[in-house]
């Protein structure tokens, strides 16, 4: 999604990761969302969001 404003445009990228942990360990459907701001054609700001940090816990047997 692109929402443009006064000087900045701000760009949304959402979608699911797959991959290896560092282990070695398959995952696959982790969530994410990329916010990019972007000013005169270049990215100024990145905000990133996704399930990592909760995925890891729950490996870890550590979940809150």
């Amino acid at each position: 999604d692109v929402s443009p404003g006064n000087g900045e445009t701000i760009v949304y990228n959402t979608g699911t990761l797959y991959g290896e942990w560092h282990d070695g360990t398959a995952f696959e459907g982790n969530r994410y969302v990329d916010r990019f701001g972007v000013r005169g054609g270049q990215i100024v700001q990145m905000d990133v969001w996704n399930d990592s940090a909760e995925r890891v816990l729950v490996r870890m047997d550590i979940e809150t």
